[in-house]
């Protein structure tokens, strides 16, 4: 038999294949699709024309290997791939685009459809069978949970017991003339059902400020900071660092106190470093050790470092501790021989709001003017330096940066770029950060330049002055334009034109000779259709 195309070699053994044409009864229209379900949990696709195997891209939807099911899901054709978790694949906008599903450890599936079940889908897993439809999976899904009185104010997801452990301060309605009462609590709900499995009252007066949740081999821990407000106190000077034992069963999951610490101050954040646990407390960073030699686990104090004003957020990597101070700037440090040594910081009058590393020599930040920076550690000499590498405004305040993607992420090799974070804002929205290789980013760079001129000559905004990164205090930056950053969604209008021959030739052009772009309009496309995959 003849060999007609071959795939290259794969960094894990293929599970299951399938020959997929998802536009069927047209044969202009055919859209045949090679996917290869693989061992270590990813999904492998091409195009398959004129004897080729084309476009080869990756998508990870988990660790288990991948088995495939056509199937039909209204009137589309997709494919359901199913693994340690489960997604749906369909074409969509001229390109193969991945949906996840709520659903992990599915073994099989199988179409349904009758007059009880149209147009369904059967999945089974370790407990049991589950019938059900999939409607808008081209869109993200959103599921509110209501809380009651109890306000959310940290979450943290603990895998070992599929588990999400909400912080929760909640403010008891009182008699006019009478004061509120306020309670701080943890609520533990289940992952993918979100029942609500347990719960921790904390002390009264009491209000969670961080969460971070580690496991050792004697079990799971909640790790939980918690400040004690007094009315005439103007900054707070009590509060507590303690860990919760959590065990669980089936249908509940009991936590008790393993052992605390009483700090003189605020624990605005929380994070692990060396199997240690940092918080922020007012103006220092203080680092505890877990003891558990004597059969019960003790916190001990082992080093501290008391040269900020007000440390709001910290982020680790390894043994290195980023801390951000809400009125001064940002500073990394390294934990060695239970003492922290400064590595080093920005002088500069930043107001970080949150702070995250992407490596042990860059990070990424958010301050309160509403703007996005980034550094990098540079040598300088004996010394090292933190130097600003990208500066940009938003327009929302970030409050949390989160590595990963929305979605199962898809690598394609005629698109080098990679999803790095997450941010969250305090209006409700959800961003993504995502790497691009150096020629890809000036190739963008140019187009950014070219679709701002061409669309502030229609009478429309202008780009390039409203991203330039905002101060309010001290020194106006106002002639500084953004460096280091490229605006996704400005560049995404860019699929508005394609359709238009003439101002796609404009903004293609540019306004000069040098201006002139050498990348493609086909591949412009297919980056940017690339680029919305991932968000």
């Amino acid at each position: 038999m003849p060999t007609i195309a071959t795939t290259p070699i794969f960094s894990s053994a293929p599970r299951s294949l399938l020959l997929y044409n998802f536009i069927s009864g047209d044969s202009k229209l055919s859209n045949v699709h090679l996917l290869i379900g693989l061992t270590d949990g990813s999904i492998a696709s091409f195009v398959y024309r004129n004897d080729q195997l084309l476009d080869q891209k990756l998508v990870s939807i988990g660790s288990l290997p991948v088995t495939m099911r056509s199937c039909r899901i209204g009137t589309r054709q997709a494919v359901l791939a199913c693994g340690s978790r489960t997604a749906i694949l369909f074409w969509e906008k001229e390109r193969l685009m991945y949906s996840p599903l709520i659903l992990k450890d599915v073994t099989a599936a199988a179409e349904l459809s009758t007059s009880a079940y149209p147009s369904s889908i059967i999945l089974a897993n370790s407990d049991g069978l589950v019938f059900g439809n999939v409607n808008n999976f081209d869109k993200l899904h959103i599921r509110s949970i209501p809380l009651g009185l109890n306000n959310p104010l940290r979450v943290t997801h603990i895998p070992a017991l599929r588990v999400f452990a909400v912080a929760c301060r909640c403010i008891t309605p009182a008699r006019v003339g009478d004061l509120e009462d306020i309670r701080g609590s943890i609520q533990v709900f289940d992952d993918i059902s979100f029942n609500k499995l347990g719960h921790f009252n904390l002390e009264q007066g009491e209000e969670p400020t961080s969460l971070l949740s580690f496991t050792t081999n004697s079990g799971s821990y909640l790790c939980v900071a918690a400040v004690t407000l007094e009315d005439e106190d103007t900054e707070a000077s009590k509060g507590r660092v303690f860990v919760l034992e959590m065990t669980s069963n089936a249908l509940q999951v009991n936590m008790s106190v393993a052992t605390s610490y009483n700090v003189k101050g605020c624990p605005y954040a929380l994070t692990s470093v060396n199997s240690m646990i940092a918080a922020a407390v007012n103006s220092m960073v203080v680092v505890f050790k877990m003891d558990t030699e004597s059969g019960n686990m003790i916190m001990a104090k082992i080093a501290t470092w008391n040269h900020n004003y007000l440390v709001t957020s910290l982020a680790s990597r390894g043994d290195i501790i980023l801390l951000g101070d809400a009125i001064s700037s940002i500073s990394m440090l390294r934990l060695e021989d239970n003492r922290l040594h400064l590595i080093a910081r920005d002088y500069g009058a930043l107001w970080p709001t949150c702070v995250e590393l992407t490596s042990n020599s860059t990070l990424i930040g958010a301050n309160s003017e509403y703007n996005l920076y980034t550094f990098s550690l540079q040598n300088s000499g004996t010394r090292q330096l933190l130097e600003r590498d990208g500066n940009y405004f938003l327009g929302d305040l970030v409050n949390k940066f989160l590595p990963g993607t929305l979605s199962s992420q898809e690598v394609s090799l005629d698109a080098p770029m990679q999803p790095q974070q997450l941010f969250f804002t305090s209006v409700g929205l959800i961003g993504a950060i995502i790497d691009l290789a150096d020629d890809l980013a000036l190739d963008l760079t140019g187009l950014q330049r070219n679709l701002s001129n061409y669309i502030q000559k229609q009478e429309g905004p202008n780009h390039t002055k409203y991203r330039t990164p905002k101060n309010v205090r001290g020194r106006s930056d106002a002639d500084a334009s953004s460096f280091g950053f490229l605006d996704g969604d400005f560049l995404e209008r860019f699929l508005q034109f394609v359709g238009n021959p003439q101002a796609l030739k404009r903004i293609m052009d540019g306004q000069s000779e040098p201006e002139k772009l050498t990348i493609s309009a086909d591949r412009i496309q297919k980056v940017l259709e690339s680029m919305q995959s991932m968000h």
